[in-house]
């Protein structure tokens, strides 16, 4: 995951037919507790915290990166957290086993590589549309 992405397009407006974009901090925060969304994420936390301790450690400099950076853009605990917490369970599940990176977790990735923040899903996965801010 190039860091210098992250969050790089946090609240620009997104033109994909695969996602609905959300504006505020707000609808946000509503998103990532949707039940199915959240259990999603949820599972691929538990995964990570069952990686290796180098896997882990690379993380957790992404992580704590990530805070800094969605501080900057945000200014919010909360969310600073969420970004931060996501981007920690996906590069540790990624570093210690790319190859096995199931579709749910390669779309997310993708869309922190856009600049964006994945936080939700309408629908039911695959079959929806992303949710992004």
């Amino acid at each position: 995951m190039n860091e210098s992405n992250i969050l790089k397009n946090f609240g620009v407006p997104v033109a994909y037919e695969d996602a609905h974009f959300v504006a505020s901090i707000d609808e946000v925060l509503i998103e990532m507790y949707e039940q199915a969304y959240e259990r999603m994420c949820l599972e691929d936390h538990a995964k990570a915290e069952r990686c290796n301790s180098q896997s882990l450690k690379f993380a957790e400099e992404i992580a704590e990166k990530a805070y800094k950076i969605a501080w900057n853009v945000t200014g919010n605990e909360e969310l600073c957290s969420l970004v931060s917490d996501d981007l920690r369970t996906l590069v540790a599940i990624a570093s210690e086993a790319a190859e096995d990176l199931n579709q749910f977790q390669r779309q997310r990735i993708a869309w922190y590589e856009r600049g964006h923040f994945p936080c939700g899903y309408h629908g039911t996965f695959p079959n929806g549309k992303w949710v992004i801010a």
